[in-house]
């Protein structure tokens, strides 16, 4: 018994050495890292900041998941001032100052790691990735598409989602409350599908096509949404300064804890228009001999970009079609409801301005404020947009910031900025006769520099274009919102609460 004793006392002390041996090294690391990021040595220790976010990333990601982001950066700007430290080895900017060296001075600084989450299958889409040769051999191929004069030769597929737009927003307009968000984005994803795949996705039927043989270039698909797919992906780049793996993993729980069979549903869908796609655009490699009338996916296919990965670029359009379109236009709706006095004096524009070509309407200049103005304050993307300081190291007053560091300034705190607009939550397009510089670059609606939306050109084409015709047909005519101002939850992409931006009208 005393040697069994002995065995036991001894395993006891011998579990006790492993224990202490594994945690001990790891304790040390752990206080050492917190001693580090808090002490003199580190090289933001005269940055302020909260001194948990100096410690850890926890805070900046459980407000990102929180959905208040932006207001939460804000308040720390307010507290500590226009530099602030808000994780680890992350600064945020609120001065215009900050936009060139971090966005635009040669070429701007690369895109920071946490744009890996928005890979679609696998796959860097165009807008995520982080190699620049790598996206820049992509873009190249199909950036000719974007182009604007290009965009307007191929105009027809826009006219032609406008018309379907006008015709549905006054059919349901005819029931005393229209949901624009839904109805823009519709819009949007026929027109950008139609565009750049030669197969229109098909969120609005065209009842006058029904029966007609279709063409090549705009096969009409059955009724459909894309929203739900839209809205999920949204949901989840709330999670994206997760790593990869973390993010995945908290992505398929999200999935299983709050399932959402709507989303399955339409991505389902979404996968199988995007294999139609990727099918005709194989099939118009070998029959179209002009390079210059391909598609988006062909010219990739052509270019040697395989199936799978083209399949995914295309599923990144669709996205972007659906969400930046669609949040901007419905939040100029939104504002022209809520602010008759804009609209009254817009309706006068629009009424009295004589167009003779589409060009005219791009140059009203009251038109032109009233979409700088809804853009300024569309929440489409609100948080920060992290970049990472090269090789070659950043100064930026006086303060050097070595490489690998995440610097960043935000939509939220440019286009709110007390300093730069006068009552900066309230929708006056007037302030833009008498702009300043500052207040010109301080727009971040696309992004800023050659990381910023491609399709940028072409957005803006046809929201002066939309904005013009629904205000031309007085559609929005007697409009009201139902809510005060439209409730979002803040992430990269923000996601309307509920799904809607609802419009109503008396009877």
């Amino acid at each position: 018994m005393a040697i069994q004793q002995l065995f036991v006392e001894a395993s006891q002390v011998s579990v006790r050495y492993w224990v202490a041996a594994l945690f001990a090294p790891l304790l040390a690391y752990t206080l050492g890292t917190i001693i580090y990021r808090l002490g003199p040595l580190h090289p933001f220790a005269k940055i302020p900041g909260p001194l948990l976010n100096r410690i850890t990333y926890a805070p900046l990601v459980w407000h990102s998941y929180k959905g208040d982001e932006a207001q939460y950066v804000h308040k720390l700007h307010q507290r500590y001032g226009n530099t602030v430290r808000i994780a680890p080895s992350s600064v945020d900017f609120t001065e215009v100052a900050a936009l060139k060296g971090i966005y635009l001075e040669k070429g701007g600084f690369y895109k920071s790691h946490y744009y890996n989450n928005f890979d679609i299958d696998g796959h860097a889409s165009i807008f995520s990735n982080t190699d620049l040769a790598s996206r820049a051999a992509r873009a190249k191929v199909v950036l000719p598409l974007f182009s604007i004069t290009n965009v307007k030769l191929g105009y027809k597929p826009f006219k032609d989602s406008l018309r379907r737009y006008l015709k549905r927003f006054k059919e349901e307009k005819e029931t005393g409350r229209v949901n624009v968000l839904d109805l823009a984005r519709g819009m949007s994803i026929d027109a950008v599908t139609e565009y750049l795949f030669g197969i229109r996705y098909g969120a609005f039927k065209d009842e006058e096509e029904s029966g007609t043989s279709p063409s090549v270039n705009a096969t009409c698909e059955p009724k459909m949404s894309a929203s739900d797919v839209v809205d999920n992906f949204i949901s989840t780049s709330r999670l994206w300064y997760l790593s990869v793996w973390l993010y995945n993993l908290a992505d398929k729980l999200d999935g299983i804890i709050y399932p959402n069979p709507g989303a399955e549903v339409s991505t389902e869908i979404v996968n199988e228009y995007a294999d139609r796609v990727i099918a005709a655009a194989q099939e118009q490699i070998t029959q179209q001999k002009d390079k210059s009338q391909l598609t988006f996916p062909a010219r990739l296919l052509r270019a040697g970009i395989s199936p799978e990965e083209t399949r995914s670029h295309c599923k990144d359009i669709i996205f972007a079609g659906t969400d930046t379109i669609g949040m901007n236009l419905a939040t100029v709706c939104f504002m022209l409801a809520k602010y008759p006095r804009v609209y009254d004096r817009l309706h006068e524009e629009v009424n009295s301005a004589e167009i003779e070509k589409e060009e005219d309407i791009q140059v009203l200049p009251y038109l032109n404020a009233v979409v700088k103005e809804g853009l300024r304050m569309s929440m489409t993307n609100p948080c920060r947009l992290p970049r990472e300081v090269p090789e070659r190291g950043w100064t930026y007053k006086e303060t050097y910031y070595p490489p690998g560091t995440i610097v960043s300034c935000s939509a939220y705190e440019m286009h709110f900025s007390t300093e730069m607009f006068e009552k900066p939550f309230e929708f006056i397009p007037e302030r833009w006769d008498s702009a300043t510089d500052d207040m010109n670059k301080s727009m971040m609606a696309f992004g800023l520099g050659n990381r910023q939306c491609i399709a940028r050109g072409m957005s803006m084409l046809d929201m002066h274009d939309v904005v013009y015709h629904l205000v031309k047909e007085d559609v929005l005519r007697g409009a009201k919102p139902v809510k005060e101002r439209i409730e979002i939850l803040e992430g990269f992409s923000s996601k309307v609460v509920e799904g809607h931006v609802d419009l109503v009208w008396d009877s």
